[in-house]
């Protein structure tokens, strides 16, 4: 038996693919006969609380240190040690960067346990908009360009942190192609320590008729004519949020029944209302949603849109993958590894790369237009491989197949 601790920063996975992974993995390692342990930093608990559940047992580790528990592991780390015994039997799953510092007391306090690192992020992605090239420029460059002297340094700190963090863990978990080639190319990581494996996400088990769609549709206040592109995810730059946003008010002149729904946590209202000055009324901002809410307007959407610059393995676009939609994307860093021409509509990002890039804009505007014109037998063949590629590529089934082998291994 192992002793399975996988260490969640619980403010932020509430809303990010991470906490998503981590609720996935938890399924993953029910009834597997291993002991499996959350260890929930930041938590909303005041102080340290050990609740044992049904499918694991949970560490409340309460929020410390100005919220940076990656920077305080001797105190987390010491706390814990009277709790949990070292044992060439322990695994431990992080899951958040730059852990450097925190690896290092980790081996202190835990020096027979396991390590594995989870590749959700890197540094560089989101600065750069996931311009590899870019980033090997700004890493070979002898100097660095005063316009852009702050942010390069940024990113080579960060990536020589990284390279320490691929040094220090046993295991590296790659969530994409591109970068287990990022791994072994430019950050110099051996082969045999990196494993290669996608996400993974359990079928939808609610999906709905088409009756029921039409009661959804009147309950959330949709009209009956109404063409809905849905949007799920953080509203982060390297989202390509702005240019989605640009790019609808565009296509809404054109074809004014189509609406966007942008499901998630809104931090930049101003900056978006801005870019939808002729659409905002046909623009939804949800907020964050319960897992019910959320299904049902993928089971209502027409449309999923995944604007992205950058990515590792989305959540979001598994989840369109998996209800079967009609489906438009980029061809941002690791988003090729995810979907091509036979999947969904790809929209080319192009040579700049900016946050609100008109290259992406009239991309995006091309690709929705493309889907709101394609005939009936191209979409449903579309939607048709896009679930078909869910199951292939993505199914739980699978990647729990796969890290019961990991873990035994």
């Amino acid at each position: 038996m192992k002793h399975i601790y996988i260490l969640d920063e619980h403010q932020s996975s509430k809303q990010n693919g991470v906490g998503t992974y981590i609720r996935q993995l938890l399924k993953c390692f029910e009834g597997s006969g291993h002991n499996v342990n959350l260890l929930s930093f930041n938590d909303d608990e005041k102080e340290l609380k050990i609740e044992t559940l049904s499918t694991c047992t949970e560490y409340h580790l309460p929020i410390c240190g100005m919220n940076g528990f990656l920077d305080n592991g001797k105190l987390f780390l010491s706390l814990l040690r009277l709790y949990i015994e070292d044992s060439k039997d322990n695994v431990f799953f992080i899951n958040h960067f730059p852990c450097d510092k925190f690896l290092v007391d980790l081996k202190h306090h835990f020096p027979l346990s396991r390590t594995i690192f989870v590749i959700h992020d890197q540094g560089w992605c989101a600065p750069l908009l996931g311009d590899i090239e870019m980033f090997q420029k700004v890493l070979a460059s002898k100097y660095l360009p005063k316009g852009h002297k702050n942010e390069w340094k940024h990113i080579r700190d960060i990536t020589r942190r990284e390279r320490r963090m691929y040094r220090l863990v046993d295991d590296i978990i790659t969530l994409s192609d591109s970068t287990y080639n990022l791994l072994l190319e430019t950050y110099g990581v051996p082969a045999g320590k990196i494993h290669l494996i996608p996400n993974g996400l359990q079928q939808p088990d609610d999906l709905c008729s088409q009756e029921e769609k039409i009661l959804i549709r009147k309950r959330l206040g949709i009209a009956d004519n109404e063409v809905v592109l849905l949007y799920t995810g953080r509203t982060s730059p390297s989202k390509g949020i702005i240019p989605m946003l640009m790019a609808f008010d565009q296509l809404w002149m054109e074809h004014p029944s189509v609406r966007l729904v942008i499901a998630g946590e809104i931090f930049r209202f101003n900056d978006f209302a801005k870019q939808t000055s002729h659409s905002a009324s046909h623009v939804t901002y949800t907020g964050l949603l319960p897992k019910e809410q959320l299904s049902e307007w993928y089971q209502i959407a027409d449309i999923g849109i995944l604007p992205s610059y950058t990515e590792q393995s989305s959540y979001t676009g598994i989840e369109m993958l998996a209800y079967g939609k009609l489906i438009v994307t980029t061809d941002g860093h690791n988003l090729t590894d995810m979907f091509n021409d036979k999947t969904a509509i790809v929209a080319h990002i192009g040579e700049k790369r900016a946050e609100d890039s008109t290259d992406l804009v009239n991309s995006l505007v091309e690709a929705v237009n493309k889907a709101l014109f394609m005939r009936t037998e191209e979409r449903q063949q579309l939607q048709s491989q896009a679930r078909h590629h869910y199951n292939h590529a993505y199914s739980f089934t699978s990647w729990k197949a796969i890290y019961s082998r990991l873990i035994n291994g």
